[in-house]
């Protein structure tokens, strides 16, 4: 994530809330619980748990810009996983014994035209780590490598409505008079007082904008290179036909005969 002034604004009252049940706010910051600002959230790079907010928010310094330290989703905090989808993650909670794949990875063939982002990146990302091989079609008409995925690669992004609330929620719920004093002084005092008019000047109020809130990146990478900005191009080629409009079960047909036999489609 990047390591902003509001981020870490946020991230380190909702902790410190968190952790004082006694505190007048703390009820309040029990909405809180569980969100992206959360640091129970996560877990390090290394697969342990942040022992602060500091540990996490870092700031670590990248020629690009000031970042948090890496962080994972910590699947095994069960009540967490539950507060963001009506699922448990396979692998974890009451979902350790994972049945057999029907497939094996060398029968699998994933198709795209280019058009994947953002979750789609996530997926596809996660089946070619564990060894799917992949076909890109169309794209410009000219022969030589294509990416699968040609839209955005990051990992979440926050809608500008839940950012203002994020924003107010901080500054009406969690501060002292004191602390607003403070806040008004800074970027996330700026968001609260002309949050409003530039929701008012978005469709759907905000609802339909959002910006990337979390960078995808390799674990060993350690240049901590964003995959947006990773070049992976799939392993074939092959240009749309007549028959991908017309006879689509002849195309798919013609797709797998090609790829388990001589790839002769690919260009």
């Amino acid at each position: 994530m990047r390591a902003t002034q509001q981020l870490d604004a946020i991230g380190s009252r909702t902790n410190e809330l968190l952790n004082k049940p006694l505190d007048p706010r703390a009820a309040e910051a029990e909405n809180m619980r569980y969100s992206v600002f959360d640091l129970n959230t996560y877990l390090t790079a290394n697969d342990t748990k942040f022992s602060s907010w500091i540990e996490l928010y870092g700031p670590e310094t990248l020629p690009q810009d000031n970042y948090t330290h890496p962080t994972k989703w910590d699947f095994s905090n069960i009540e967490m996983t539950l507060a963001s989808g009506p699922f448990i993650v396979s692998g974890y909670g009451n979902r350790t014994e994972i049945p057999p794949s029907p497939f094996s990875m060398r029968d699998i063939v994933i198709v795209t035209d280019g058009s994947c982002a953002s979750t789609c990146s996530i997926f596809t990302d996660l089946m070619r780590r564990h060894g799917s091989k992949f076909i890109a079609v169309g794209g410009r008409p000219q022969r030589g490598p294509m990416q699968a995925v040609g839209g955005v690669k990051g990992a979440q992004v926050l809608t500008f409505r839940y950012l203002y609330y994020v924003v107010w929620f901080l500054y009406e719920k969690l501060s002292t008079p004191e602390e607003q004093a403070l806040l008004e002084k800074t970027r996330v005092g700026e968001m609260y007082q002309k949050g409003l008019f530039t929701l008012g000047r978005l469709g759907s109020r905000g609802r339909n904008s959002a910006v990337n809130f979390r960078n995808a990146i390799w674990n060993e990478d350690k240049a901590r290179t964003p995959r947006q900005f990773v070049y992976e191009p799939a392993e074939c080629k092959t240009f749309f036909t007549p028959d991908a409009l017309y006879d689509p079960l002849a195309w798919w047909t013609r797709l797998a005969k090609s790829w388990w036999g001589l790839k002769d489609i690919c260009v």
